[in-house]
């Protein structure tokens, strides 16, 4: 909460005031302890009053991490430290979509299947509001289009990674036909129960994650290049079910990516002690003048 009250604070100052630096630095750190938070989420099975009042402490989290972001695309700067802020939110939906199937996993595995866990359900709704407040705001807001690009680029991998596990049984290979040879066994044969139950558990949360691309993909026909954006999706899922480069040598160049962090990372903003005054009075003139030059001070005509 400490980073969040930061990035409040200082969204609240002058627009030419704010160090991109360190509000980068605590949007990246905001997202890193939420991750926390979401990744031990599932394992409040039977705490329902908990894990709803934690879900909606970290939705508010992450939309104060999202405004905060809008503030960054608003600073005249080229520092890159935003896509560090949009890789970190990427990274946060990847911790969130498998915390969601291990929930589903503890459902499954537990001695009242039928009942739905309370951590399973908010993490759905954690998911489905967070995807749904990005594809608003992704027309307006470039760091949010990426954001949900990531965020789709994680469901479709675990989508096609189901659908691989229904329709292809067995390993992946690079020979498809060889896959197509290992197709699951007909109904009047039984599998294995741990077979059954790692087929359970992709049939509880991949339509939870199915809700959260079918939020992603509303009015998906309504928008500029719809016929574009259809076909990359469909390519990347292709690409998640049978593996990378199924499609040729240049089929990576039309599929959704996922956003990499460019640049240098931001770093905290280091506190100056009372004794460190002189020091780093010293230190900053003398790396002022490296930089800058002496030479100005024997031009008096250039002061």
């Amino acid at each position: 909460m400490r980073h969040i009250h930061r990035v409040q604070a200082l969204c609240r100052g002058r627009m030419w005031s704010t160090d991109s630096n360190e509000l980068a630095y605590n949007l990246v750190q905001a997202m890193e302890a939420l991750g926390l938070i979401v990744e031990f989420l599932p394992r409040k099975v039977h705490v329902a009053d908990t894990a709803s009042k934690s879900v909606v402490a970290v939705a508010r989290s992450c939309i104060s991490v999202f405004n905060g972001l809008k503030r960054m695309d608003s600073l005249d700067n080229n520092d890159n430290f935003g896509s560090h802020v949009v890789h970190a939110c990427v990274c946060f939906f990847d911790v969130l979509f498998t915390s969601l199937e291990e929930g589903a996993a503890i459902q499954v595995k537990s001695r009242h299947p039928d009942q739905e866990t309370p951590a399973l359900q908010a993490l759905s709704q954690l998911a489905k509001g967070l995807v749904d407040n990005l594809r608003e705001s992704a027309q307006t807001c470039r760091s949010h289009a990426h954001i949900l690009e990531g965020a789709v680029y994680q469901l479709l991998h675990r989508l096609g990674e189901a659908t691989h596990e229904l329709l292809l049984n067995g390993l992946r290979n690079d020979s498809i036909e060889h896959e197509m040879r290992n197709l699951p066994l007909p109904d009047d044969k039984l599998l294995d129960p741990v077979r059954q139950t790692e087929l359970r558990i992709v049939l509880t949360s991949a339509p939870l994650l199915l809700d959260s691309l079918r939020k992603a993909v509303t009015d998906l026909r309504n928008m500029p290049f719809a016929g574009t954006a259809r076909v990359r999706l469909q390519r990347t899922l292709v690409d998640r079910i049978f593996g990378p480069g199924t499609r040729g040598l240049d089929a990576s160049q039309d599929v959704l990516n996922l956003p990499k962090a460019l640049g240098e990372a931001p770093k905290a903003v280091e506190a100056v002690r009372l004794d460190d005054i002189q020091g780093k009075t010293d230190s900053f003139e003398a790396e002022l003048w490296t930089l800058i030059g002496w030479d100005i001070l024997g031009s008096e005509e250039d002061l």
